[in-house]
């Protein structure tokens, strides 16, 4: 029996000499969906390429791309997305899986059978919302936005069989009961490397990569690497990311290494791809820290884990449900220095704990892989009756 499941993301695609690219956490998925069926209808918008963006080229002959139209702003969506449906071509499918959360994701509640829909929740809208730092009255819009559309969301999931990628957005829809907790991971075979050498380097290499994001603790960070220092623990700070605030975040970043007078220590390597470079940089580096002010779950925790990179995270959103204190990382308060200062010296003179959440995370992280996480998908999709 042909398998026919469509799928939608916000994420853009863009078309470049007749092939499809799109960021590669996205695109390795998408790829490795497509493999499990017999055609993925891939719904979505189209963007002007630009390789730093658009970085994966999408190599699956059965993914069947349509058009939805220009991506508007997320007011547009939300209100108006009703506009994207007209004349939409439907296929005969027999899934279609949202990617949430999106503005769209209650037009697509309204114009697609209710037994053949399911979301796959990756965000949560509403802690991002009570999290959020008001600076101004865009940011107030925004944070209640947030909170309005993360209503509409909860909605829009009541009665179908979907899905979440963590234990901590399980606990918030529980009451639906056919919501399937599912790893959403691009992890493939050649993203693992189990260490056999423990030991650290020195100057001790710290790692962070993701969005220059206030929001994420580089500030406290470079507040403990100035510290450390001081107190004789030589260490250097790479910081591998990208700014989307039309360069105002690096701006900040860059005036507190000023102020620290540590410019010497910190490196800004920029935006590097999901892949052999990146999983280089991991496997060179001693500790990772995300010492976010609230989070989900970032897949960068798991990046690192599979590259045998211990692991200082806050201990927010899905992090501490997910992650055992001393077993899978070092976890930490947000917004505190001297926890960052804490964790890196119990990393650098406990050999023995260095080892244990070295060989956990990397144990957990190889439990998240993206053929695992497809294959439950799909087992879980096999089981709906249409």
């Amino acid at each position: 029996m042909n398998k026919v499941v469509g799928f939608y993301s916000h994420i853009p695609i863009a078309i470049s000499r007749g092939n499809m690219y799109a960021p590669s956490f996205i695109g390795k998925y998408l790829d490795r969906l497509a493999y499990s069926v017999d055609e993925l209808v891939l719904y979505g918008h189209i963007i002007d390429f630009d390789s730093s963006d658009q970085d994966y080229c999408l190599k699956s002959p059965k993914i069947n791309f349509i058009n939805m139209g220009v991506k508007r702003s997320s007011v547009v969506r939300l209100l108006f997305g009703f506009i994207y449906f007209f004349n939409l071509k439907k296929s005969n499918l027999d899934h279609m899986i949202v990617r949430s959360p999106s503005p769209i994701s209650p037009w697509f509640r309204v114009f697609f059978r209710r037994k053949k829909l399911h979301f796959l929740l990756v965000a949560d809208e509403k802690e991002g919302a009570l999290n959020k730092e008001v600076n101004g009255f865009r940011d107030l819009v925004v944070k209640y936005f947030l909170r309005f559309s993360d209503v509409i969301l909860s909605t829009c999931v009541r009665g179908t069989s979907s899905f979440v990628n963590s234990r901590a957005l399980h606990l918030k829809y529980i009451k639906n009961k056919d919501i399937k907790v599912i790893s959403t991971s691009n992890l493939q075979s050649n993203d693992f490397v189990a260490k056999v050498n423990f030991d650290i380097h020195t100057p001790l290499r710290i790692l962070y990569v993701g969005r220059l994001d206030l929001s994420k603790g580089i500030i406290e960070t470079l507040e403990a690497i100035k510290v450390l220092n001081s107190t004789g623990i030589e260490c250097q700070y790479n910081i591998v990311g990208w700014d989307e605030t039309s360069g105002r975040n690096k701006m900040i970043i860059s005036s507190k290494v000023d102020e620290l007078e540590i410019s010497e220590l910190v490196t800004f390597a920029g935006k590097i791809s999901h892949g052999a470079d990146l999983n280089d940089i991991y496997r060179n580096s001693d500790i990772y820290i995300i010492a976010s002010y609230h989070e989900g779950f970032p897949r960068t925790i798991l990046e690192s884990m599979a590259n045998s990179t211990a692991v200082i995270a806050s201990s927010v959103g899905a992090i501490p449900i997910e992650l055992q204190n001393d077993i899978h990382a070092i976890l930490i308060r947000p917004k505190s220095v001297e926890d960052i200062v804490s964790g890196v010296k119990k990393i650098i003179d406990d050999a023995a704990l260095r080892r244990r959440i070295i060989a956990n995370g990397y144990n957990l992280s190889r439990k998240k892989n993206i053929d695992s996480g497809v294959e439950e998908l799909i087992r879980h999709l096999d089981d709906q009756v249409l």
